[in-house]
């Protein structure tokens, strides 16, 4: 067969397109929509000289919820870095971009095979659905969420932030350059992401509290979702220290988390609390049209009731208004978020942003990490701010 393939997009579509190769297998929708892009699926395929009468050459053309602008622009704004973004429709649970770096050009796989297999910068493992990451502060919305659900905290409750808490006999956790807030409400220790505050809800939630809050947003679940991802690597939640299960309630320790699964988390709060199934494959056709539209949304978890959701919503407003992510107010968008800061044992730290916009009508969530970037203001936040708004501009 004469079969060609050509990738528009080439390396910036990678991680979604996969590649497919006659030598080394196929990956991405690649993989998942085979039968459909090759028309082994097609019910004429069994007829033999019958099906050669009917014509029918080619596979289906199979249609995804990516949006070619806001992929093409993930991934050149990741240009000299090692990171992922993942964009999501919040009202639908599709996919809008879905970029990770480094990666590969699918139209040289077979040529490049040696080298890609060979490094180790991991150029062929989609970092937005497979890459596991500490999630550092952008974890304090699930310990947030999970706090308010259970009672535990109320946007009234008040702390004592003396930059730095003594767990146990021995362990202290401290506060970024060991910054005391003095007396702060709850959504203030939220917007300047106080470690010293959310390690204390963390403690009053307790082992099962957190885990149970985990639970909620799906992390311990496979999700039903065409492309390869990994399940985020949760704590022994019943074996842990005080000083651990403080650790994980900031977001370090033991927890690892995907871009996906953040940028679900954040779309399931930007939905009053209901988290969509991740839509990519939206449809396919015989005929060269792209098959029907959207598929209806399908609701996958309730993560939290809508008040809880809303309140939540309202506290990273807040860290865009007066926060960690005060740089995003110029933005000419309503945006709320989240930044995070992810301690990791092999160099600078993972900068990350998770958020949604506009706030008061959302339509567009997102996750993005840049690997070894320092602060999650610096680096992601930026790269967050600049998506959304092309996304609502895109989506106008």
């Amino acid at each position: 067969a004469d079969a060609r393939r050509i990738y528009p997009l080439a390396a910036a579509a990678a991680p979604v397109t996969g590649y497919y190769s006659e030598k080394y297998g196929k990956s991405g929708i690649e993989a998942a929509a085979d039968r459909f892009l090759t028309g082994f699926d097609n019910p004429w395929r069994d007829l033999g000289p019958v099906a050669e009468l009917l014509g029918r050459k080619r596979g289906d053309d199979v249609r995804l919820t990516i949006d070619s602008r806001l992929q093409q622009a993930a991934y050149q704004a990741l240009a000299g870095h090692r990171g992922a973004v993942v964009l999501i429709d919040v009202n639908g649970g599709g996919i809008l971009a879905m970029a990770s770096r480094p990666t590969f050009d699918p139209a040289t796989v077979d040529q490049q095979w040696t080298s890609l297999t060979a490094g180790d910068d991991g150029s062929l493992l989609n970092r937005a659905s497979q890459g596991l990451y500490p999630p550092g502060s952008v974890a304090k919305i699930i310990t947030l969420t999970t706090a308010l659900a259970a009672g535990l905290a109320t946007p009234a409750s008040r702390y004592e932030d003396t930059g730095q808490v003594t767990i146990g006999r021995d362990y202290v956790l401290q506060n970024d350059d060991r910054e005391a807030l003095g007396t702060v409400s709850l959504e203030k220790a939220f917007a300047l992401s106080s470690n010293t505050v959310f390690a204390s809800l963390g403690l009053a939630l307790g082992d099962s509290g957190l885990a149970a809050g985990y639970h909620r947003f799906g992390f311990d679940r496979e999700i039903p979702f065409p492309l390869a991802n990994e399940r985020p690597h949760l704590p022994d939640f019943p074996h842990l220290t005080d000083g651990e299960l403080a650790q994980v309630a900031i977001g370090q320790g033991s927890l690892l988390v995907t871009p996906l699964r953040m940028a679900m988390a954040i779309q399931a709060v930007a939905n009053r609390g209901t988290m969509l199934e991740p839509q990519m494959i939206v449809g396919r056709s015989y005929d060269g049209d792209g098959g029907s539209g959207r598929q209806p949304a399908a609701a996958w978890l309730d993560v939290c009731p809508p008040q809880v959701a809303g309140t939540v919503a309202e506290m990273m407003r807040a860290v865009v208004e007066y926060g960690t992510a005060r740089f995003l107010a110029g933005y000419g968008v309503n945006i709320a978020g989240k930044t995070g800061t992810a301690q990791n044992p092999h160099g600078q730290p993972h900068s990350w942003f998770v958020g949604f916009a506009p706030y008061d009508r959302p339509q567009v969530a997102v996750a993005v990490v840049v690997e070894n970037a320092g602060y999650g203001a610096e680096y992601a936040g930026p790269v967050a701010g600049r998506l959304l708004k092309m996304a609502l501009e895109v989506g106008k």
